[in-house]
């Protein structure tokens, strides 16, 4: 009873797979009739992502058909990037196939194609880098990020920045550089710190909790483990996430159901990491004394074409098969192994040296970053220099014509000073002194008559007179000495 339920379930398996990828067949043509009838651009974007989901992201045994009608379709749109089209999407068939020589080929056409625009430019460079990362020539992916970086400054959104360090993280992970790979993720967070409403792609804890796996640190791997688990958006990346958690949980507690975790991982093919999930799977396969499924795993990874070339990834499977035989107690394959290993670790130092090495170039940004920072600070510099020599003199001027007005306005008060002081001066002497003088000489003539009343009763009239104008000569005066615009002015 229990085999036959079994049975069932496997069949009912079976059948929901074909019938998922005859339905992904059958709906191909229609998603194309559609992104047809757009316009160009969205055409052309749509056909695009039609490749990601039907190249990438299909069994490998669809994708064949799936590229000639995505081409074909492409080969309809009038728009004058077409060509740039055309060769990114066969650049994501030869990527899916492993054929990473071919996929850098058709990136770089796609690059030197006309009329590349940014959206698609971006898109370019972050493949250039992923293919180049799988190539083992970390300085050119290195290159494409700080590219990416350099055209994403000052954008709005900062989803696409926080995108590339992502993925500049997982650059220095494969480099085995695990604190640079800590640092770019941080970058990436401040950046989602300092703007209200952004949220942390699950990717970005997948990242730090796999430096801090590679680092040992277990109660960094169960923080951003825990952190990523509580992301309030379930998609594909959350179910791949857990999977990533899971396998490196199990692996530092040595559980040997890690193997099953990274399995899942080898069968979804949205997880973009084949060969480094193979290889942990072999290295895997060996922690548990399942040799002979390492041995197999590591045989039809260096039997593949293109990773032939793959000097260091090459030595890591031959010192693997060495350690095998090893633990087989078979010295003589194991010595074998171990010197191919040698020869590919060798060859890879000697690539290395004849190209730029990734701390080299990681050491050159970091210099160039701040050069242009100083040469940023020294154009401001010189900016506040220029304003300031054509300040200075202005207010020097200034100052001298203030100082000049205020010794004129010091001048003609003097002047008008003197002016009134004169004026006092022949009031005084002139009008008062003789008014002042008649008062007098009227009160001698009284003093001196013999009849003082009848005398008085003569001189009254030019008495009052003489008194009425001393009164208005001393008025005058104070009205000049309290008048204040002759001081104010």
């Amino acid at each position: 009873m229990k085999t036959q339920v079994i049975v069932t379930v496997i069949l009912i398996w079976i059948s929901l797979f074909f019938s998922a990828l005859l339905h992904a067949t059958e709906s191909l043509p229609e998603e194309i009739q559609r992104a047809l009838k757009l316009s160009p651009q969205e055409s052309g974007f749509r056909l695009y992502r039609l490749s990601i989901s039907f190249i990438m992201d299909a069994p490998v045994d669809s994708i064949v058909h799936n590229r000639k009608k995505i081409l074909a379709a492409v080969a309809k749109i009038n728009l004058s990037n077409r060509n740039a089209i055309y060769y990114e999407i066969e650049a994501l068939y030869a990527k899916r196939l492993m054929r990473l020589q071919d996929a850098k080929y058709f990136i770089l056409k796609a690059l030197n194609s006309v009329d590349v625009p940014q959206k698609q430019l971006l898109r370019l460079l972050t493949q250039l880098a992923y293919v180049n990362t799988d190539l083992e020539d970390y300085s050119g992916a290195l290159e494409s990020y700080k590219m990416i970086e350099k055209l994403l400054v000052g954008a709005k959104d900062i989803k696409e920045r926080i995108s590339n360090y992502v993925d500049e993280a997982d650059l220095y992970t494969k480099a085995a550089l695990f604190n640079e790979s800590i640092n770019s993720l941080n970058r990436a967070l401040n950046l989602i710190h300092n703007q209200k409403g952004a949220s942390v792609p699950i990717l970005l804890y997948v990242n730090m909790a796999e430096a801090y796996f590679y680092l040992g640190n277990r109660d960094s791997l169960q923080y951003y483990t825990d952190k990523a688990l509580q992301s309030p958006k379930k998609t594909f990346h959350h179910a791949i996430a857990l999977h990533h958690f899971k396998y490196m949980e199990l692996l530092l507690k040595k559980d040997p159901a890690a193997i099953d975790e990274i399995k899942v991982l080898i069968s979804e093919p949205k997880d973009r990491n084949d060969l480094g999930t193979y290889l942990l799977l072999a290295k895997t396969y060996y922690e548990f004394d399942q040799t002979a499924n390492a041995k197999k795993i590591a045989f039809k990874m260096l039997a593949t074409g293109d990773l032939r070339n793959h000097k260091y990834l090459c030595s890591k499977l031959y010192k693997l098969l060495g350690d095998i035989y090893h633990k087989e107690n078979n010295p003589e394959l194991s010595s074998l192994y171990y010197k191919k290993s040698i020869e590919q670790t060798s060859l890879h130092i000697e690539k290395q040296l004849n190209s730029e090495n990734m701390l080299v170039s990681l050491k050159y940004y970091d210099l160039k970053d701040k050069y242009l920072i100083a040469e940023k600070d020294l154009k401001v510099r010189k900016k506040y220099l220029v304003l300031l020599s054509v300040i200075a003199p202005m207010i020097i001027i200034i100052l001298f014509l203030l100082y000049k007005s205020l010794q004129i306005r010091k001048k003609f008060n003097e002047l008008r000073f003197n002016k009134l002081n004169e004026e006092i001066s022949m009031m005084n002497s002139h009008e008062v002194r003789r008014y002042l003088a008649n008062i007098l000489g009227i009160i001698t003539i009284i003093q001196i008559s013999e009849n003082k009343f009848e005398a008085y009763q003569e001189v009254e009239r030019a008495l009052c007179d003489s008194a009425e104008n001393l009164d208005t000569s001393i008025k005058s005066i104070a009205d000049k000495l309290n008048d204040k615009t002759l001081f104010t002015s």
